[in-house]
């Protein structure tokens, strides 16, 4: 199944005073045959859970005004490999990408504050991870068991690393980009 969230015109005309959508907590949950999703710009905000333990989905494209993804979003999505991530995102929550075993590259455009704790904990398969922004914290145990993680480019503005975030993974060296 794959889900595409659009607004359509008829419902646009309808409900022209709708400035912007949320997608409730737990809103899509264990729904297995979820394959792939494209949120539109409308949506500003998805709730906690809510894509959590959607073994099928493989791919999604956020809307590019999601300031925030909250904890346990993707957490178990087991066949997620690719991730469109917003230009420009606050924060992403704690255990958000939780043993999402097939993803194997990520690249963020901008974040702003911080990377929750163990937001990529178990993500056997990530090989690399770009940041880019004013990226200021990476919780604790944030890469926790990414076995074959070589590859972690962090922004200089990255001023606190919590405990435990590499352990154990496949780093050498990781690197903080001067401007």
């Amino acid at each position: 199944m794959n889900i595409i969230l659009e607004a359509h015109s008829s419902v646009q005309s309808k409900y022209q005073q709708i400035s912007h959508l949320l997608i409730i907590i737990n809103c899509f949950e264990r729904c297995s045959a979820l394959r792939t999703i494209e949120i539109p710009n409308l949506v500003t905000e998805i709730g906690e859970y809510c894509f959590d333990f959607c073994k099928g989905l493989s791919s999604i494209k956020l809307s590019d005004i999601l300031t925030k993804l909250p904890i346990y979003c993707f957490r178990c999505c087991y066949n997620l490999q690719h991730v469109t991530f917003p230009s420009h995102i606050l924060s992403i929550g704690d255990n958000c990408f939780e043993r999402c075993v097939s993803l194997k590259t990520i690249e963020i455009p901008y974040c702003e504050h911080y990377i929750g704790n163990r937001a990529f904990i178990d993500c056997k398969s990530l090989t690399s991870l770009v940041v880019k922004g004013s990226l200021n914290e990476v919780g604790c145990n944030c890469f926790d068991n990414c076995d074959k993680l070589i590859k972690l480019i962090l922004p200089s503005s990255l001023s606190k690393i919590g405990t435990k975030v590499f352990c154990p993974t496949a780093l050498s060296s990781f690197y903080i980009k001067l401007n």
